[in-house]
């Protein structure tokens, strides 16, 4: 199961299901997943993907509902899409998190999680434009996968931590290198306004799958044959 965010222009960021794919504009046609539930006839009232997250509203006739809508013209032409879940309470990066990442950039591989930050102002839709600070003349991206937490967890054993995971993204995370690597804390060269663009769907485990088995492949300039880098997840 898949759902995105789209902006309605009355409300904000709202969880809808992709009908077409994202244009270059960084719109698509949806349909609004809490119209489509309420079609069906739940009761279910969460409207944005947080709201869902909160709620483990994941409906499993969500599919039908929203075939059902499509079918009766309930669809939004040319909504813009966003980061899928706009507002998250933090979002926390791994650095130097897979072997071939350490041995193109001549560094060791740590010996635990090397941790960084981004914020809400970094994330972006996937079509979204990325802003060049002035401060900075080495912009580098890296293609990512962002996992998504969906419920208040602690002290999880490894072989539960699935059991707290909604789904996944794909997310590129954006850095200002000359500014990340001249103090020893990254978040000045990470944390810049539109340095995540995302998405454009959060993708359910329920379709996912194993994210260690998936391939994350980094494409260059939307162009198929190119890309920089397929990097097996499992490593």
């Amino acid at each position: 199961m898949r759902v995105a965010a789209y902006w309605s222009a009355a409300s904000g960021w709202w969880a809808g299901v992709l009908q077409s794919e994202v244009g270059r504009d960084g719109t698509a046609d949806v349909v609004d997943r809490a119209d489509a539930i309420a079609a069906s006839g739940s009761a279910e009232t969460a409207v944005t993907v947080r709201e869902l997250l909160a709620s483990s509203a994941f409906d499993e006739q969500l599919d039908c509902a929203v075939a059902a809508a499509a079918e009766a013209c309930q669809v939004i032409s040319r909504a813009a899409i966003g980061p899928p879940v706009p507002d998250p309470g933090k979002v926390l990066c791994i650095g130097v998190n897979y072997r071939d990442h350490a041995d193109e950039a001549d560094m060791a591989v740590p010996v635990a999680p090397n941790v960084f930050a981004k914020f809400r102002n970094s994330l972006v839709g996937p079509r979204d434009t990325i802003v060049l600070p002035a401060a900075s003349g080495r912009v580098d991206y890296e293609g990512e996968l962002a996992v998504v937490i969906a419920r208040a967890c602690r002290r999880v054993a490894p072989q539960a931590a699935t059991d707290y995971v909604a789904g996944a993204f794909p997310l590129n995370d954006v850095s200002a290198r000359d500014l990340q690597l001249q103090v020893s804390q990254w978040t000045t060269g990470k944390a810049i306004d539109t340095f995540a663009p995302c998405g454009p769907e959060l993708v359910l485990l329920d379709e996912a799958g194993d994210l260690g088995g998936l391939t994350l492949i980094t494409r260059v300039a939307l162009e198929p044959a190119r890309y920089l880098a397929a990097v097996p997840l499992a490593q």
